[in-house]
């Protein structure tokens, strides 16, 4: 089944503000790609220069230079420890630099050289989510980019509200996708006036957010949005509904080496009407790693399923082209991460909440 709607891309951007020293805020239109733009030869270069200077008072007390009390005294700085560096920063970016309902997740703080500290987070895009990183001193009390000053963040110092943005008039968006619904499984109405296709991976752990079933993640996301919900669920229910037709269909990443054999494994259970009891069962087990091979004969027997039939199509490989053959479909719409959906051709990326998918869905069920 094609779906032939327009309609404008529903995604939320990555904004970020950031405030000069001596001079008004600037707003920054996409956070990844300003920090990919950085010169980080810059970074290494001041990074060396302040170990040489003061890396040998790094044990665990630091000697910095301070402005207070006088020039020529020094105040002592206590350093923090990585994860309480990667919580500061994580939480700063999220609060300051992101736009509403963008969660950076997973902070990780390396050292990088004897004064500061690498952090290194994702941040949801289309289609899936970027690394970036940014730097912090090891006390915990600046972060910055580079090491020019506008791109230096008082940990400790929230950024003022930004100056009211001159109107323009809203870029031109591509037209929806005629996306096909192909003959993967679907609940809901064949013939539902709205349609959404989810490309998806069974090892990918925003996926399973998105059907709620990682709690790591979700605790996150409802720690920035607490109204934040998950996808999937809602989804299925308007499908009971009859309001939607809800499709599944595979993108495997080629960096999660399970989750081929996982979207074959919901393939071969699909032969025998089981295909969403074994989606549940996989997401079910992911956050705890265990969706090998082995494990996904155990979900077949667990489901009652004919485990010879369902070993034979899982060993031989059967249903890769399949599964491959989504694969190469979801990347000729523009599909490169996952979860991705389309909403009647409108592309919704990410574990996006409930409610993003209400409103769209709304206006296309008044259409």
């Amino acid at each position: 089944m094609v779906v032939k709607k327009k309609n404008k891309i529903a995604k939320q951007k990555t904004s970020a503000t950031t405030k000069s020293t001596g001079t008004t805020g600037r707003r920054l239109p996409n956070l990844k790609k300003f920090l990919d733009e950085q010169n980080t030869l810059a970074v290494a270069v001041i990074a060396i220069f302040l170990g040489l200077v003061i890396g040998v008072y790094a044990l665990p007390m630091i000697m910095l230079p301070t402005d207070q009390g006088g020039a020529g005294q020094a105040g002592v700085i206590e350093a923090a420890g990585p994860t309480a560096v990667a919580s500061k920063v994580l939480n700063y970016i999220n609060a300051n630099l992101l736009a509403e309902g963008t969660v950076a997740s997973n902070a990780v703080a390396e050292p990088f050289g004897n004064s500061l500290y690498k952090v290194t987070f994702s941040i949801p895009s289309q289609g899936g989510s970027d690394e970036t990183s940014v730097f912090a001193t090891v006390d915990g009390e600046t972060m910055f980019i580079t090491i020019v000053n506008q791109n230096m963040f008082n940990l400790d110092t929230p950024l003022p509200a930004p100056a009211d943005p001159v109107p323009q008039d809203p870029p031109a968006q591509p037209p929806a996708a005629e996306v096909s619904a192909d003959d993967d499984a679907f609940v809901g109405p064949e013939d539902a006036k709205v349609v959404v296709v989810e490309f998806s991976d069974f090892e990918c752990p925003y996926c399973a957010a998105a059907v709620g079933k990682h709690e790591l993640l979700i605790s996150r996301f409802k720690e920035s949005d607490p109204s934040w919900e998950p996808a999937v669920p809602y989804l299925k229910e308007l499908a009971a509904e009859g309001k939607i037709k809800f499709v599944y269909r595979d993108y495997p990443l080629g960096g999660h080496s399970k989750a081929q054999k996982a979207a074959e494994a919901a393939e071969c259970a699909a032969e025998q009407g089981k295909f969403w009891e074994m989606h549940d069962l996989i997401f079910d087990n992911l956050e705890a790693g265990t969706i090998a091979v082995v494990n996904l004969k155990q979900f077949a027997v667990d489901l009652e399923l004919d485990t010879e039939a369902f070993n034979t199509c899982l060993d031989s490989g059967e249903m890769a082209a399949e599964v491959q053959s989504d694969m190469a479909e979801g990347s000729s719409y523009g599909v490169n991460g996952t979860p991705a959906f389309f909403v009647n051709g409108i592309l919704v990326s990410g574990a996006q909440p409930a409610s993003v998918f209400e409103t769209i869905i709304e206006q296309e069920l008044a259409k």
